[in-house]
């Protein structure tokens, strides 16, 4: 029981965390201008792409008569025990987790093709390159992640190579301008001093 229960803290908390990990991205990587209709495609595809399934599996996993069975054999063996609804509330983490992982990587893909697409000239070079870069040092670590856990691990993986995109792609976009170190010095020099 309590082994269930550290289960749906731990993959819970995961999953919530990859969900907002895609959240801030979204909004860092969107303008000003285009934030709101951002933020209301990435409502009603977190609705669509990742609730509904998620709440898909915890009707799938909930048994509701003799004939229409939990979907885990687990889950099934112990429907109407006292550890039923621990173990019940362990594999909609899981399951949750899974669908986060799978929906973080998707939609950081997209808002990195939709972030890459219509640069100008030097400013997609450096971007293709900090994917390229990405993609590059994070492919072993991303095909042992998969070799080790499957194909429920491939979120994860993608996710994983798709961060530090997510995490530097909006520096590259919007470089931050640097004012001369002398600027202070002629404002000076503007006012007799």
């Amino acid at each position: 029981m309590l082994y269930s229960l550290g289960i749906l803290v731990f993959l819970g908390s995961l999953g919530l965390g990859l969900a907002a990990f895609a959240w801030v991205t979204g909004t860092r990587f969107a303008t000003e201008a285009a934030r709101p209709a951002s933020l209301r495609w990435l409502r009603h595809w977190t609705l669509r792409g990742l609730l509904l399934p998620a709440g898909i599996w915890a009707i799938m996993n909930f048994g509701f008569s003799v004939a229409w069975q939990p979907f885990m054999p687990r889950l099934q063996i112990v429907q109407g025990t006292a550890n039923w609804l621990p173990l019940y509330a362990a594999y909609i983490a899981t399951g949750f987790c899974i669908i986060s992982s799978y929906w973080t990587a998707v939609t950081l893909g997209w808002i990195a093709w939709r972030a890459g697409h219509g640069l100008e000239a030097e400013m997609r070079t450096h971007f293709r390159g900090l994917c390229l870069t990405s993609l590059g040092v994070l492919i072993l670590p991303a095909i042992g992640m998969v070799a080790m856990g499957g194909w429920l691990a491939l979120g994860l993986a993608v996710t994983l190579m798709l961060a530090p995109v997510a995490g530097y792609g909006p520096t590259i976009l919007r470089p931050k301008k640097m004012t001369q170190l002398y600027d202070k010095g002629i404002e000076r020099m503007k006012f007799g001093k």
